[in-house]
């Protein structure tokens, strides 16, 4: 077996690794924001979060995925500071998140904010609004892109898109990568 193969196999199994660890991480994180009062479906990953404000305010749907350092905030941590404190939803609100959606790295998602169904958010994003089913949306402000679908048939036709998961042979792996690749 070359060096290309041996290579790329190190990396996906101590990859596999490194996921089943973040797995249990992920268990565990889950049970402590349950313990919390935060409300989370099924089958959700939490990579990292912090929740600045009530906790009970936090509603998570089933098969969410949370990446690392995302915040989420209940209530303003300076609505203090503020003489004529209204609670009006921009300083203290329900935070929502609907089922089947993806949350990216350090997004912030602001008092009152509302993540819908099969929704994709950009690493980086601040959300502060009601962001419907079915949608792609990421910056500061945030905006809304595209149709999540529209944006998963896309990913589907990348270039750098190569899946070999199915495949065993470890000779069939490499000849599909050289190929894709244009490796001689």
């Amino acid at each position: 077996m070359n060096k290309f193969l041996k290579s790329l196999m190190n990396y996906n199994f101590s990859n596999f690794k490194k996921n089943n660890a973040k797995k249990t991480d992920s268990i565990k994180r889950i049970n402590k924001l349950k313990s919390l009062g935060v409300q989370i479906g099924t089958d959700c990953e939490i990579y990292s979060m912090s929740i600045c404000g009530d906790p009970t305010r936090v509603r998570i749907g089933s098969h969410v995925e949370i990446t690392s350092h995302v915040v989420i905030i209940s209530l303003c941590p300076y609505h203090y500071l503020c003489d004529d404190f209204v609670d009006d939803g921009r300083c203290n609100g329900d935070v929502s998140i609907g089922d089947n959606s993806f949350i990216g790295i350090g997004a912030i998602l602001n008092p009152g904010s509302s993540i819908g169904n099969d929704c994709i958010i950009g690493a980086g994003a601040v959300v502060s609004k009601r962001i419907g089913d079915g949608l792609v949306a990421f910056g500061n402000p945030i905006q809304i892109m595209m149709n999540s679908s529209d944006y998963l048939k896309n990913k589907i036709k990348s270039y750098w898109r190569l899946d070999t998961k199915n495949i065993t042979n470890h000779y069939e792996v490499e000849r599909l990568i050289r190929q894709h690749f244009g490796i001689k």
